[in-house]
C-alpha cells in the first residue's frame, strides 16, 4: 500500500469533512484501515510540507503525488484511498 498524505487547515470546514469521510470510509471498507495515512496540519507542520506545492487545502497526495487540492467530495476520498491500493498492486475487493 502506498502512503496517503493530507494537507489540511484546522479552522477549514473542507479539511474536517475530509478527515470524516476519511473515518466513514475506513468503517465501511476495512482494507482502507491498513492505509498509512498522514495528516499534515499547515498550521504546524511548516517543516514537512516544504517539499509539497499546493496552493488549497485540503490537499490530498497518494505516494507524493497530487491527486486532489481544494474541496473534495466523498467520493474524491474513496478515489484517493481506492488509488493508494491499486497502484500498489493490491486488488480492491
Amino acid at each position: 500500500m502506498l502512503p496517503v498524505t493530507i494537507i489540511i487547515w484546522p479552522e477549514c470546514p473542507y479539511c474536517t469533512r475530509v478527515l470524516r469521510y476519511i473515518e466513514e470510509l475506513k468503517l465501511e471498507y476495512t482494507h482502507f484501515a491498513h492505509i498509512p495515512i498522514t495528516i499534515l496540519d499547515e498550521s504546524r507542520d511548516f517543516n514537512s510540507l516544504r517539499t509539497f506545492h499546493y496552493f488549497l487545502v485540503p490537499c490530498i497526495y497518494v505516494d507524493k503525488k497530487k491527486l486532489f487540492e481544494g474541496p473534495v467530495s466523498r467520493q474524491d476520498v474513496f478515489t484517493a484511498l481506492t488509488s493508494a491500493l491499486q497502484i500498489s498492486n493490491v486488488i480492491v475487493p
